[in-house]
């Protein structure tokens, strides 16, 4: 992190590492021959630290003592507390221990409840280690002393930031910022109960603080934060939206129904579109949480992109049925409107991670059936088969592969729409003197650049694209 001040500063904070475990058994040469099997050793901080390294000297000689493996087992988090209340479940056997120190036994239950008692719930059996740790400063710090330091810091509040481990601990709070441009982690390291205490996950905030880098990414270090009521905000200001206007997409979605010539098609549309309650979510939803059109009205855009081009598939291939094609692709994703909550962030429904979008589709569809009057069997079965086979491959969700010459081209118009969005929004152009600006997405897994003949997309990294 980028500092005023000249000096690397560290506030290591003494702690004993202590061997517990859960019950009231613990034997070296216990009954039936123990340990009859290897003993698990539960670290509850991360890789490398003071406690980790502690754990593996251990199991480097344990064998030699126990004739059984000592098993290094890491479960950081939340200042040792997480792994502690899990630890508190294990069967009592003395084949499950755990390192412990002062956070999670005696600071945190002090500062916050916490879900075990931490003199009735373990046995401490040894002290392992008692760590000495230091202040210390870089050797060509201005700070000689503690009591420079000390006036300096007084003098000048705010400049000097201090570092602890682990994200989540005692002594800061993490959260995501995020408006209609993008994103931007903050941090609030002083009255962290005190902010904390002010919103919500979702909530609209005002926030102000100091803009700095941390290991290459932009991040906020917040000095006040307040909720603001969603009356005083736009909600446009803090989610993308389609730059294709809203009363646009609905006129062509109209014009495209209204051109359906299968009567039973049309009227089951026109269902769709004289439900308002579902119209209010297809012209609202985005198309994704992630990978392509993640933005307001991103899933109306999406199905008018892939509902256009099979219109023109169609008519340079007159032997499909346009029709059902066309309703194929307006529906596809309609299930996307319960799969996904869109109102102050981009989340998955409960629906949504336990049905999926393509159930939940096919049920939209078939309800929409039962009330469409003498609908054609055959007819409602191929229009659902493109809904269950639209992701092409089982492996990526799809209940069926494409088995109709409509349902193959709905697979390969959807993923050609929703590529095109994924490589533009994954790869936007940036300063245009910037000839090969590279950006590269985890989900294409390829880099794209910008800046070739014709002002076309060049392919620079090939590795493999995927839905």
């Amino acid at each position: 992190m980028k500092r005023k001040s000249s000096a690397l500063i560290f506030v290591l904070f003494a702690f004993v590492l202590t061997l517990t475990f859960s019950g009231n058994v613990w034997a070296g040469d216990g009954p039936n021959g123990y340990p009859t099997k290897p003993v698990t050793l539960t670290v509850p901080w991360g890789a490398g630290g003071g406690a980790d390294t502690t754990a593996r000297t251990l199991s480097a000689v344990a064998n030699q003592y126990l004739g059984q493996p000592l098993v290094v087992v890491l479960k950081p988090g939340a200042s040792g507390t997480i792994a502690h209340a899990e630890y508190k479940k294990e069967k009592p056997d003395g084949y499950n221990l755990i390192i412990t120190t002062n956070s999670p036994i005696v600071t945190v239950p002090q500062l916050r409840k916490v879900p075990y008692d931490p003199l009735e719930d373990f046995k401490f059996i040894i002290r392992i280690t008692n760590l000495r740790n230091v202040l210390c400063v870089n050797k060509n710090s201005k700070y000689k002393t503690v009591e420079e330091f000390k006036a300096y810091a007084k003098a000048h509040p705010g400049e000097i930031s201090v570092g602890h481990s682990g994200t989540m601990g005692i002594g800061h709070m993490t959260i995501k910022l995020m408006d209609c441009s993008g994103e931007v982690e903050g941090r609030i390291w002083d009255r962290v109960d005190e902010l904390s205490a002010r919103f919500n996950k979702d909530d609209f905030v005002q926030v102000a603080g100091k803009a700095s880098v941390y290991m290459g990414k932009m991040q906020l270090v917040l000095q006040e934060l307040d909720r603001l009521e969603e009356s005083v905000v736009d909600l446009a200001d803090f989610l993308p939206v389609s730059a294709r206007p809203a009363a646009e997409m609905a006129a062509e979605l109209t014009s495209l129904v209204a051109g359906l010539a299968d009567p039973a098609l049309r009227q089951l549309m026109l269902a769709f579109l004289e439900d308002h309650d579902f119209m209010a979510g297809y012209t609202r939803a985005p198309a994704a949480k992630t990978m392509h059109h993640v933005y307001l009205g991103g899933l109306l855009e999406h199905s008018l992109s892939v509902a256009v081009l099979a219109d023109d598939i169609s008519r340079r291939y007159p032997d499909l049925n346009r029709d059902l094609l066309v309703v194929g692709a307006l529906l596809h994703d309609v299930g996307k409107v319960a799969e996904l909550r869109y109102q102050r962030s981009f989340e998955y429904t409960d629906a949504g991670k336990l049905l999926g979008h393509i159930v939940i589709g096919v049920e939209m569809v078939e309800e929409k059936l039962r009330s469409t009057q003498d609908f054609p069997l055959e007819l409602a079965i191929h229009l659902k088969h493109l809904l269950l086979s639209h992701h092409g491959q089982y492996e990526y969700g799809s209940p069926k592969r494409p088995k109709t010459m409509e349902a193959v081209i709905l697979n390969f118009l959807d993923d050609l729409d929703s590529k095109i969005n994924g490589v533009r929004t994954h790869s936007s152009p940036g300063d245009p003197l910037e000839r090969m600006r590279a950006a590269r997405s985890a989900r294409l897994e390829r880099i794209f650049a910008l800046g070739c003949p014709v002002n076309s997309w060049c392919l620079r990294e090939s590795i493999s694209l995927r839905s």
